[in-house]
């Protein structure tokens, strides 16, 4: 089940901009999705396990992301994910 950032009201809580914010600022406002061959500016935070497959909202559980890593990941797990070269 993919779960749309649109629809859960907790991605307009105050809980989830701390927690994005906390992630940015960890995370050097450096997309961490594919490592070193991603060269883009976070502006998104991504689950590292989908939310669809049973992650959850921890800090260790998110990562800063650029759009177009977090448009290619999807609800994708990440290690099959990580390793496409496209």
């Amino acid at each position: 089940m993919f779960v749309s950032t649109h629809r859960d009201p907790f991605y307009k809580s105050a809980e989830w901009r701390s927690l994005r914010q906390l992630v940015l600022i960890r995370d050097g406002h450096q997309c961490q999705l594919k490592g070193s061959r991603c060269t883009g500016k976070a502006t998104l935070v991504d689950h590292w396990v989908p939310r669809s497959r049973g992650g959850s909202n921890s800090l260790s559980n998110l990562r800063a992301s650029c759009k177009p890593c977090n448009t290619q990941k999807k609800d994708h797990m990440p290690l099959p994910w990580a390793t496409v070269n496209w």
